[in-house]
């Protein structure tokens, strides 16, 4: 038996250590503990792909911290982002890129240092449900666009809708960073339907570079989707994607079937409401 091709095995293995090991360290420890700290993840609330074992136990430790404090128990959830200086990212390097690409700030180990000191003194005051779960740095939307690094789809929930509010004084744009207009703008330009297919590709490469953080240059249009590990829900970003971006309306079995990504490109060419070329 799987889930979306995670085995169950796999799926508890990732999950049992955060809801059952956390749940144990709730009941069996006394009551009235000076502090109570679990140290959770920002994929329980940005979502991490192929890893949603993993993003539902840390859900689970951010709700019993809540849970805790409406029990009148010290509990803090801290939802920990990259942290290049040491663990598992500072031993590969390829991560840190990754969680760059995902709008992920770094995070030290003085800062999570700091962090401990605060939440582990036993004069600080209880602290209510909404407070119980801390959350360090992410990105930007506008630090991000000015970097030349493309929005994770994460950035697009309306959750986070108020991070696109905030400008960064001062900030200038990389050498890198070039100004960029919608794929609607650039398809209504197509003048050939070949010009069209071109513009639709690079945005299939770009998306997928944006919701696997991978590099561009590592989309092998030559591949289908699936290829890639993309899985039903992805495809479903994907396909949200389609209509909202570039004005075609494409069924996830057509996302994940094994036609190549250059052929799903002409096929959503064919489709898109912005593209207005004569057909060859």
């Amino acid at each position: 038996m799987t889930f979306n091709n995670m085995s169950v095995e796999a799926w508890a293995a990732a999950i049992r250590p955060k809801v059952d090991g956390s749940w144990n360290l709730h009941t069996l420890l006394p009551k009235g503990m000076d502090f109570f700290l679990l140290l959770s993840s920002h994929s329980g609330l940005l979502g991490a792909h192929g890893q949603s074992n993993y993003a539902a136990g840390n859900v689970f430790q951010d709700e019993l911290a809540r849970y805790r404090a409406t029990q009148g128990e010290k509990a803090t959830s801290i939802d920990l982002g990259s942290m290049s200086a040491i663990g598992y990212v500072a031993k590969n390097t390829d991560v840190i890129a990754q969680a760059l690409k995902q709008g992920l700030e770094d995070f030290s180990e003085q800062e999570l240092l700091s962090l401990l000191e605060v939440y582990c003194d036993r004069d600080l005051p209880m602290l209510n449900a909404s407070d119980a779960r801390i959350v360090t740095p992410v990105g930007i939307p506008a630090v991000l666009e000015a970097n030349g690094i493309t929005e994770p789809s994460w950035m697009s929930k309306p959750v986070f809708k108020h991070l696109h509010q905030i400008s960064i004084a001062g900030q200038t744009a990389s050498a890198e960073a070039k100004p960029t207009r919608s794929w609607e703008a650039l398809l209504r330009e197509a003048k050939t339907v070949p010009d069209a297919e071109s513009t639709v590709r690079e945005a299939i490469q770009k998306q997928l570079a944006g919701l696997l953080a991978i590099g561009m240059d590592d989309v092998d249009t030559s591949k289908p989707v699936h290829s890639y590990g993309v899985d039903s829900l992805v495809a479903i970003e994907l396909r949200n994607w389609f209509v909202r971006s570039i004005g075609a309306d494409v069924a996830v079995f057509e996302i994940l079937g094994n036609s190549t990504i250059a052929n799903l490109a002409r096929d959503v060419a064919g489709k898109s409401r912005f593209v207005d070329v004569p057909k060859e």
